[in-house]
């Protein structure tokens, strides 16, 4: 003999199906979210605990005043430095309509071929880019040459990032700190693992070499400077 309190509660449900059965579904669909969020985040952890140290981060990077090439050796034999790798950081505007402009970090790469810290690689192509065939079937060149970017894969994720319908060998307009404009070409794709995604930092990232810095400023001159510590390089303290 069920007690009033479940005849209650059954003869509720009986007679609200349509409720019932909607809360049902509620409930079904919010444990399969969790699960699929789950699942996800924890793929995406193993991914980093692989990929991340595989790229040689820096143990620091400091942003300085330009240097050249005599510090970074000196920098090089300090104790503790167990290797020290210089680059250059330039923001600039990308028109992506008629006086429509978006922010860009161009980072100034000496040896494309030769890097040790914080490693860029190619990226042939993108075919998980719902975008991917505006992108084009050419597959780029590595290294950049001189007037020429590698623009960082997730960059094309950023809806009215980079101009519409983009493509391998196409140049596009940029405008430098000195309010001069100039004619990139772009040349293939990069990808990045140590930069925080272009989707969360809202600005797109290309690769140049030194002499494509030096057409854009007149200066061949780093200003960022990544260490690697002897001891502990990947220790947060």
């Amino acid at each position: 003999m069920l007690s009033p309190r479940w005849r209650k509660i059954l003869r509720d449900l009986w007679s609200f199906k349509w409720r019932t059965l909607l809360v049902a579904l509620s409930i079904a669909v919010g444990v399969f979210a969790v699960g699929v969020v789950t699942q996800t985040f924890g793929t995406v952890r193993d991914q980093l605990v692989i990929e991340y140290p595989k790229s040689h981060p820096a143990s620091a990077t400091l942003i300085t005043s330009p240097f050249d090439d005599d510090l970074l050796q000196t920098i090089r034999k300090m104790d503790g430095v167990a290797y020290a790798e210089g680059r250059s950081i330039t923001v600039v505007q990308v028109r992506v309509g008629d006086d429509e402009w978006r922010p860009m970090e161009l980072f100034a790469i000496p040896d494309f071929n030769n890097i040790n810290i914080d490693r860029v690689y190619p990226q042939p192509d993108f075919p998980s880019h719902p975008g991917a065939g505006e992108i084009g079937a050419e597959r780029g060149i590595w290294p950049p040459t001189e007037r020429g970017v590698l623009i960082e894969r997730a960059s094309f994720l950023l809806p009215g990032m980079l101009p519409a319908g983009l493509k391998v060998g196409d140049s596009f307009e940029i405008k430098a700190p000195n309010n001069h404009s100039y004619q990139l070409h772009f040349q293939g794709l990069a990808h990045d693992p140590v930069q925080i995604p272009p989707t969360f930092a809202s600005t797109a990232y290309g690769y140049i070499t030194l002499d494509t810095l030096e057409w854009l400023t007149g200066s061949r001159q780093m200003d960022a400077l990544g260490i690697v510590v002897s001891r502990n390089p990947l220790d947060q303290k």
